[in-house]
Parts: C-alpha cells; sequence; structure tokens
C-alpha cells in the first residue's frame, strides 16, 4: 500500500512539474517575442532618424581645431620646432641607413655568411 502512495504522489508531481515547465517555455517565447519587436522597432527608430549619405566621424574631444590646450604632461617635454624635428629625423634616417647598409642587405649579407 504505501509503495502505490508513493507511485501515486510522485506522479502527481511530475505533472504539477511539466505544468510548470510548460508555464515557464510559454512565458519565454513570449518574453522573446516581445524583446525582439522592441529591438525591431529601436532599430527602425533610428535607421530612420540617420542621416541618408556619408557623416565625417566627430572629432575626439580636446583634439578640435580651436583647441590650442597643451597636452598633459606636455610642459615636461622640450620644445621642438618643426624643422628640428624635420633635421632629428633625417639624422635618425641616415645614421640607421649607415648601420644598415643600403636597405640593410649589407647585414642580410653578413647573416648569411655567417651560417
Amino acid at each position: 500500500m504505501q509503495i502505490a502512495q508513493a507511485t501515486e504522489q510522485v506522479a502527481r508531481r511530475r505533472q504539477e512539474l511539466e505544468s510548470s515547465i510548460e508555464a515557464l517555455r510559454a512565458f519565454e517565447r513570449d518574453y522573446r517575442a516581445r524583446l525582439r519587436g522592441f529591438v525591431e522597432g529601436q532599430l527602425k527608430a533610428l535607421e530612420d532618424a540617420a542621416p541618408s549619405g556619408p557623416v565625417a566621424p566627430p572629432q575626439p574631444p580636446g583634439l578640435g581645431a580651436g583647441n590650442n590646450r597643451p597636452l598633459p604632461g606636455a610642459e615636461d617635454l622640450p620644445a621642438l620646432s618643426t624643422g628640428a624635428r624635420q633635421s632629428s629625423y633625417s639624422a635618425l634616417r641616415d645614421s640607421t641607413s649607415d648601420q644598415l647598409g643600403h636597405n640593410g642587405r649589407d647585414r642580410v649579407d653578413r647573416l648569411r655568411h655567417d651560417d
């Protein structure tokens, strides 16, 4: 007799759980449908509000044409004129080409002979 009662209780509990699972699945379907409708509506509104041509990206803050403020920490750096920058670049480029030879070919040739 106890086995029959236990089996009956398990069957009832199983039926309750199955109906709860079905209710949760129905809720999930409804929720996903409403969420999809909301997101699609937002995308449609965004597309309708968008300009109809290429748009330049916004200028990052602090880099606008009328902004001449120095960057943070710039007061610690030495000031270089444009000419000084070009000559220091040329000096670096010339010393690099002296070290590497013509396009680095001398160094490559030396490495090949070392093998």
